[in-house]
């Protein structure tokens, strides 16, 4: 892998398991702290960033959607989302996936339309389906 991988939130303790996983189980040694600034973080940086951190940072992250896991509040994970309360096995599968995702080259360019932008901020504080289209 060329790039590094940053580990964004405010939550100490979430930070430190997320490194620890990282570190056991995909021999990742990625940078705790807040580098979101396109001088310190390089083009090929990866990130795993909690859902305030997104939400308040956005126009940072959209070009680098691509690169990005977002921790939310949720019970499962997927390709792009970890549920801060999935299960271990689910988090660590959905980290080594992501790993191993951060080596290939960054392929979008494709811009977002203001209201994708809108949907994307509400998944991230994890909103579902429902709530979403009740709310836009």
């Amino acid at each position: 892998m060329t790039g590094q991988i940053y580990i964004i939130t405010s939550d100490s303790l979430l930070a430190a398991g997320i490194k620890h996983l990282l570190e056991e189980y995909c021999a990742a040694s990625p940078i705790i702290g807040n580098c979101i600034n396109s001088d310190v973080a390089g083009p090929s940086a990866s990130f795993i960033v909690d859902a305030s951190s997104f939400s308040k940072n956005i126009d940072f992250f959209i070009p680098r959607r691509q690169r990005c896991i977002i921790v939310t509040d949720a019970s499962d994970c997927d390709a792009r989302s970890i549920g801060r309360f999935a299960p271990v096995s689910d988090i660590i599968d959905t980290l080594s996936q992501f790993y191993s995702e951060t080596s290939l080259p960054d392929t979008s360019n494709s811009e977002l339309s203001q209201r994708e932008i809108d949907v994307l901020r509400l998944v991230a504080n994890g909103h579902i389906n429902k709530e979403i289209a009740d709310i836009l």
